[in-house]
C-alpha cells in the first residue's frame, strides 16, 4: 500500500482553507493504524484519517449511513469511524443494522456512521477505514509534519495556473510569519506543486492512488520535500563534518 505520503502540513491546509479561494472544497488526510482485538487475539487495521470535508469533495456512494459531519471533525468530538465495505463483511458479515455501533479501536469505542460502497478506494487501496482527521488548536499550526495530502477541487471556471499562484502567495505569506524557520525551509527548497489528479492516476505518482469517480477538476497538492527528514539529514552531516574536523585538528 501507499501509506503515508510526505506532503502538506496542518498549517499549509489551514492556511490554504482561507487563501485559496479558487478551490470551492479542500480536503485532508493521512495514514491512520488502529489495533482491533477478535477472540483475544489482537489484530492491526491500516486506515486512513481524512477532514470530513473530503468525502463531499469527492461525492462517493456508500453501502450504508453517512460520512461524518464538519462538527464531527472538531477536537473533543466523540470518536466516529466508517468502514470499507470489506471489513463490514469481515466484521459484521453485512449486518444492516450495523450503523450506531460501537467498533473498539485501540482499546477506544467509535461510533460507525457509514459503510462505503463495495469498490470504493481512494490514495490508498489498503485503508480498511476512516477515521476523522482531528486537530487541537496548536497542531493546526504546524509548518513541519508535512505528511498530509492536501486535496481541493476548483470552482467552475477557475484554472491550475490560478490555483498555483494562490497556492504560492499563501506559502510566502507563511514563511514571513515565521521568521525563525524562513530560512530553513527556503535552503530545504519547500515550495508546493499543484497538478490535476487524474494527471497522477495516470503517471502513478508515490504508488498507486484510486477514487471511485474522478473529474478533471480535481487537483492533488504536493509538497516537493520532506522537511523533517531533510533537516535531520543536515544535522547528521554537521556532525560528521564536527567529527573529521576534531579528527584533523
Amino acid at each position: 500500500g501507499l501509506g503515508v505520503s510526505d506532503s502538506s502540513a496542518p498549517r499549509n491546509y489551514f492556511d490554504r482553507l482561507s487563501g485559496v479561494t479558487v478551490f470551492e472544497e479542500q480536503g485532508l488526510l493521512g495514514g491512520s493504524d488502529h489495533t482491533i482485538a477478535r477472540d483475544g487475539v489482537a489484530e492491526r487495521l491500516h486506515g486512513m484519517a481524512a477532514t470530513p470535508s473530503l468525502f463531499r469533495l469527492l461525492g462517493v456512494a456508500r453501502a450504508l449511513g453517512r460520512s461524518s459531519t464538519d462538527e464531527e471533525g472538531e477536537f473533543g468530538s466523540e470518536p466516529r469511524v466508517m468502514l470499507s465495505h470489506g471489513l463490514w463483511q469481515q466484521l459484521y458479515a453485512g449486518d444492516p443494522t450495523v450503523v450506531g455501533s460501537d467498533l473498539v479501536l485501540t482499546g477506544q469505542p467509535f461510533t460507525i456512521v457509514g459503510v462505503m460502497a463495495e469498490g470504493f478506494s481512494f490514495v490508498d487501496p489498503d485503508a480498511r477505514f476512516w477515521v476523522p482527521l482531528v486537530f487541537t488548536e496548536p497542531q493546526k499550526q504546524n509548518p513541519i509534519a508535512n505528511n498530509f495530502y492536501n486535496i481541493g477541487r476548483l470552482r467552475p471556471g477557475a484554472t491550475r495556473e490560478q490555483a498555483q499562484a494562490q497556492v504560492d502567495s499563501t506559502n510566502e505569506s507563511m514563511l514571513e510569519a515565521l521568521p525563525r524557520l524562513q530560512v530553513l525551509m527556503t535552503d530545504a527548497g519547500f515550495h508546493t506543486t499543484v497538478e490535476p489528479l487524474q494527471d497522477l492516476v495516470v503517471r502513478n505518482i508515490r504508488g498507486p492512488l484510486y477514487m471511485l469517480s474522478a473529474g478533471a477538476l480535481f487537483v492533488l497538492l504536493i509538497g516537493a520535500v520532506n522537511l523533517v527528514n531533510l533537516t535531520l539529514a543536515q544535522a547528521r552531516l554537521r556532525a560528521r563534518e564536527q567529527a573529521l574536523r576534531m579528527t584533523l585538528g
